[in-house]
């Protein structure tokens, strides 16, 4: 087992353990508990078998999936108006939008888009999905421009339906 990763890191993909346990218990034990000094319990709180963490091995002692980050999809939506226009950000989380095809093609069908720009981003923003995992790190960042009028909660829409996470309203 591989323990010891810095709780206060939820936004990055990959993360260090400092250290490992290579663990074995009876069976018949019903609650095993791996405490803060790093060895393993039972449930009279007796060491089993003197199994305590050490540093990873060669083999585990580099990056792996960062256990605190959420690994749920996330968007972020921002407006604001400009001169005939208004203007779009859509902040993502996770490999959903892909290369942004399917989200171009359905925010297209809220009007006409200009402004498009798509590409990768590191802005740390809270979800605005049903989902409300909190703060986020992005991955991608969409950007457009739509005119004054379009249909009400089209862009939020057109997130879910590319594949992104229900509910942002934009």
């Amino acid at each position: 087992m591989l323990f010891g990763f810095d709780p206060n890191n939820k936004f990055d993909l990959t993360a260090t353990a400092t250290c490992q346990i290579q663990a074995r218990w009876p069976s018949n034990y019903g609650d095993v508990y791996l405490k803060s000094d790093g060895c393993l319990y039972d449930s009279q709180n007796a060491k089993i078998f003197d199994q305590c963490c050490s540093p990873p091995d060669s083999n585990n002692s580099g990056p792996v999936t960062n256990p605190y980050r959420d690994p749920r999809p996330a968007a972020a939506c921002n407006r604001s108006p400009g001169f005939g226009y208004v203007h779009f950000g859509i902040f993502i989380k996770g490999d959903w939008v892909k290369d942004g095809a399917e989200l171009w093609k359905q925010v297209g069908g809220c009007g006409a888009l200009t402004g498009k720009e798509f590409g990768t981003n590191n802005d740390i923003h809270n979800d605005g999905s049903d989902q409300h995992i909190g703060e986020f790190r992005s991955d991608y960042l969409m950007e457009f421009n739509l005119p004054l009028t379009f249909k009400t909660g089209c862009v939020g829409r057109a997130i879910g339906s590319a594949g992104g996470p229900k509910g942002n309203y934009c």
